[in-house]
């Protein structure tokens, strides 16, 4: 059998009538428009620090990340891998990753996304669009492929982020390492994000810790940014999977096979 790789008021509008007599002179209703509500400081810090990263054509960034992993009687255990994570827009991204149960490599090249596991010596390969946006939406909705790191990349990161959100704080200036940070936190149905953002002209994604709710565990993901470089050095094919001898190609497991549980 071969392997495959499992790759996330309404406004009641009350209308009041009343009569008046028919000689009245009729009065003009006056119409307010709406005010747009205003931008709080946690969503303003997160629109700078989309706006920012947007701009930027390549960078690179490392770190390292800890994340639960639920076992039946919802156990958690944590478990950690530290990254390195190469971008160059729009169609262009590698990320490796080392840590107690995972040691792969992704890579994206404007046609495919290749993800290669090391401890297995096996690699699978699917089509994609163009864009690293697009890539991620195909696979993420028809693979699973669902990494947190990942989303970094987008051009829409800090806009999804602020998406269905219930409420939102601002909770204040803290350092990450010897840098400091504006700390806010945002909660929706499903799961509460905390930012710390680089204070100043250059507002770098520093940290992010993801709590998911839906799971009675309540696991979490922490992502620290240790370094970004904004002119890194990427060689010729740096997105382009050499297999070595030794090494399988599988074939992915679409989202639809693992439901039929196939």
């Amino acid at each position: 059998m071969k392997q495959k790789i499992i790759v996330g008021l309404l406004a009641l509008i009350c209308v009041s009538m009343f009569f008046q007599p028919v000689w009245a002179a009729p009065e003009t209703a006056e119409v307010k428009t709406p005010e747009p509500a205003a931008v709080s400081t946690q969503e303003k810090l997160v629109l700078s620090m989309t706006q920012f990263m947007n701009s930027l054509p390549q960078f690179y960034i490392s770190g390292n990340a800890s994340y639960d992993k639920v076992y039946p009687d919802y156990e958690k255990i944590m478990y950690s891998f530290d990254f390195d994570y190469y971008v160059k827009r729009p169609a262009g991204f590698q990320l490796n990753i080392e840590g107690d149960l995972q040691n792969k490599q992704l890579l994206f090249n404007g046609k495919t996304i290749t993800v290669y596991d090391e401890d297995k010596a096996v690699y699978a390969v699917m089509e994609t669009p163009a864009t690293i946006e697009t890539a991620l939406d195909q696979a993420a909705q028809e693979y699973g492929l669902d990494f947190q790191l990942l989303d970094v990349a987008r051009n829409d990161f800090g806009e999804d982020l602020l998406k269905d959100v219930i409420k939102s704080a601002y909770v204040g200036t803290s350092k990450i390492g010897d840098i400091s940070c504006n700390h806010v936190v945002f909660t929706k149905k499903d799961r509460s994000i905390q930012l710390w953002i680089e204070a100043g002209d250059k507002p770098f994604l520093r940290k992010v810790v993801v709590n998911f709710k839906g799971n009675p565990a309540m696991p979490s993901w922490n992502i620290e940014i240790t370094d970004w470089n904004l002119k890194p050095v990427l060689p010729e094919g740096w997105t382009t999977f050499v297999a070595k001898p030794g090494m399988k190609q599988i074939p992915f497991l679409k989202a639809s096979e693992r439901q039929n549980g196939k």
